[in-house]
């Protein structure tokens, strides 16, 4: 009997250091819509540890995480042996961070530059090439801040997305999914907003934004965060900062001490909080 083709859906999770997550992954059928598949093992790699998840409804399966060092660590899940259906491994990144090191939040369209619709496959989301030094850009920005990649793209999107940025060598890591629509008005970016406030509340340290959208920089700015435009073209908010390319980015960074970027011990009037995964209200890793 031949195999049925079937995805692994891995979130991309962000946890305080020191804290154990659980990760919440799906197993369902091949196509943009497939459906859940219950009863598979899924087996799941982070660095040394390995650990395995059993899905049930909806094909939605849980397993915990260990408390892993600093940083953004690669998961890699791929079905354990299964005579109904084949899948390739999927992957994600658990990214582990202080509370006190600063964020750096990038919208996806800040760092590709737009697509030719003409040359879109079918399916495609529609992500176009890096933006004139994006990778290294990321890369620099990573050395002093938590960088975090937010869409508004389908979920269903996540591997081909997650593809685009290991294709053109960018670092490792979180993709955000916001749930809501960019809108315009006074309700402009308001699913932006809301996640914006959701993690000030838990303590985060938000220090820029990158966007291509008037009104995702006005966002940035309203929740306190230093807002960059990269590019010519396009009216910008009065207080946003424009730059040429990604090379200039750091030039527009707010620089903290290492010290402060790094340290790691919990600040006695900070409450201990849960891995951010799965809130569709606001969005989705």
């Amino acid at each position: 009997m031949a195999q049925e083709k079937a995805v692994i859906e891995v979130p991309d999770l962000i946890v305080r250091t020191g804290e154990a997550p659980e990760l919440r992954l799906q197993v369902r059928s091949a196509g943009f819509f497939g459906q859940g598949i219950g009863g598979e093992v899924v087996s799941v790699r982070a660095g040394k540890w390995e650990g395995s998840a059993l899905t049930g409804e909806g094909g939605w399966g849980r397993l915990a995480l260990p408390r892993l060092p600093e940083g953004v660590h690669e998961l890699r899940a791929s079905l354990a042996s299964t005579r109904r259906y084949s899948a390739r491994p999927a992957t994600g990144v658990a990214a582990f961070w202080p509370l006190r090191r600063p964020w750096a939040v990038v919208v996806l369209e800040g760092a590709a530059a737009p697509a030719k619709r003409e040359a879109l496959p079918i399916g495609s989301v529609g992500v176009g090439p890096p933006r004139d030094g994006a990778p290294d850009g990321f890369r620099r920005l990573s050395s002093t801040h938590a960088v975090v990649v937010l869409t508004r793209r389908s979920e269903r999107s996540r591997a081909e997305i997650r593809a685009w940025l290991d294709e053109h060598k960018f670092p490792a890591v979180p993709v955000v999914f916001l749930s809501g629509e960019p809108g315009s008005g006074e309700g402009a970016s308001a699913d932006l907003k809301a996640w914006l406030a959701e993690r000030r509340k838990e303590g985060r340290r938000l220090s820029v934004g990158i966007a291509e959208r008037r009104e995702d920089l006005h966002a940035f700015l309203d929740a306190g965060l230093r807002a960059v435009r990269i590019g010519e073209g396009g009216k910008i908010p009065e207080k946003a900062r424009r730059v040429p390319t990604w090379k200039d980015v750091r030039k527009e960074v707010p620089q903290r001490s290492r010290l402060d970027t790094v340290r790691s011990e919990r600040p006695e009037s900070v409450r201990v909080l849960p891995a951010i995964f799965g809130d569709r209200r606001i969005g989705t890793m």
